[in-house]
Order: C-alpha cells, then structure tokens, then sequence
C-alpha cells in the first residue's frame, strides 16, 4: 500500500463516509462516490491516487454529460470561470460531454497531512458549489456563458462586500 493511500483513503472514509475503494492496472487507486448538499446541489465525486506520479487529484463531475448542441457555451463558460481561479480547472471533455472540476496536489518530496486533504477537498467542493448554478444555466439554455459568470462573481463581490 502506498504512503499516500492510507492517509487520503482515512480522512475520505471519515469525511465522505466512502468505502468503495478500487485499484486499477497502473496501480492508481480511487474512490468515487456521491455527493449532495442542502441546496439541492449534486455531483459525483472521484479521489485518485496516482503513486508513480507522487500525485492526489480529487474531480468533481457534473451527473449529466453536456449536450453536443450546448458545448461551445460550456466552453466558453468554464474559460471564463478559470480565467483567475487560483487553484483547480474546470475540465470539459468535448467527446463525450463530461465536465468536472480538478483540484490536485503534487505529493513528490512532502508528507501528506490531514490539513492538506482537507484544503484540497474543500477548495474543490467551494468552486463546483459556487458556480453550479451558472453551469446548469449555461447547459440547459437558460443563461449565456457571459451573464452566468457575472451573476457568479457579482454574487461574490456582495458577498465580499458584506463582511
């Protein structure tokens, strides 16, 4: 078992109360499980531990693939939300329609803490939870990429401005 594993697999099966923990034929091991909050907001969630890289990802996808007819808006959506994000990437699989959100940690050379899951997590969990409203105006036709994003950061900046 990796020196990565145990301490990912611990704080996801405490947190997230997941245990289908499975191992690939690289060695790369995962855990997928779903997520939904108080809002009405919900998401599939993936760890992957990538022990030949000395890398931990965690990806937040969307439960429905983007419609081939809606792409070119989600592209330009999520080009726009991470134009000055500071950590993690919407991804959006032309192919199949697939779009998630990554956070990643590179793991070479370091001790992985509790606190760095954590921050890696929740980074993720904040951004997907922030912009899921203007993702599923954008795919299902109800909002323009560039009005969605404003909405999401005027919604930010009144927030902002309220503490």
């Amino acid at each position: 078992m990796s020196r990565f594993f145990e301490g990912i697999a611990a704080y996801v099966r405490d947190r997230f109360d997941a245990t289908d923990w499975e191992e690939d034929e690289e060695g790369d091991r995962t855990v997928a499980f779903h997520l939904a909050d108080d809002d009405g907001q919900a998401w599939d969630c993936a760890v992957l531990v990538d022990d030949e890289d000395e890398r931990l990802v965690f990806y937040s996808t969307m439960l429905d693939a983007v419609p081939k007819d809606r792409l070119v808006a989600v592209m330009e959506l999520v080009t726009r939300a991470n134009f000055g994000l500071p950590v993690g990437n919407f991804e959006l699989d032309l192919d199949d329609g697939e779009l998630c959100f990554k956070t990643s940690l590179d793991l070479e050379d370091v001790v992985l803490t509790e606190a760095m899951c954590r921050n890696l997590i929740d980074t993720n969990l904040m951004v997907t939870s922030v912009y899921y409203e203007a993702l599923l105006a954008v795919i299902s036709g109800e909002a323009e990429p560039a009005e969605a994003i404003e909405a999401v950061e005027n919604e930010e900046d009144d927030e902002d401005d309220e503490d």
